[in-house]
């Protein structure tokens, strides 16, 4: 990401990508956001989970296709406006930097996103990753939502657990 410009990842594997601009407005709202949710680690993952909502929300009319639809399966593969988690995780990923480097970020770090589900590429799944001031990871994965739904904020070991 630059200061003014965001890619932002779809049709599956980064296939296309559109460029969502950052204006002054757009400033201003993740800003009222994180002003909002700023208060605790906690809170601040609320914002984390709003600001990616937000995100999916202002590059959808850039993609060309119908909104992303949850967990869609290959049969969505080179759509315009259809996600795959990997698309999911870069994107996720793309705006916690943009963020972390506006500041808007006072307790947790962007990590690496990560994957778990093996080497069977039907049952591998990737996401976002960010850390708290503890140590502890947590990730923000928005693979299993309709585009701009609220997503699943959850510890890494938790995610790490589940099964599709």
């Amino acid at each position: 990401p630059t200061p003014d410009r965001l890619p932002f990842c779809h049709a599956y594997g980064c296939a296309l990508r559109a460029v969502v601009r950052i204006t002054d407005e757009d400033r201003a709202e993740l800003q009222a956001i994180f002003a909002g949710h700023s208060h605790s680690a906690e809170a601040e993952r609320e914002g984390i989970n709003l600001a990616v909502s937000w995100f999916e929300k202002r590059a959808q009319p850039l993609l060309g296709g119908p909104p992303d639809i949850r967990g869609s399966d290959f049969a969505h593969s080179g759509q315009p406006g259809q996600t795959d988690c990997l698309d999911e995780a870069t994107n996720s990923t793309t705006l916690l930097v943009f963020l972390q480097e506006e500041g808007l970020l006072r307790y947790h770090t962007v990590r690496r996103p990560t994957s778990r589900g093996g080497l069977l590429l039907t049952l591998a799944h990737a996401t976002a990753v960010f850390t708290d001031r503890d140590g502890k990871d947590w990730v923000v994965d928005s693979w299993m939502r309709d585009s701009g739904d609220p997503n699943d904020v959850m510890p890494l070991e938790e995610w790490e657990s589940h099964l599709f």
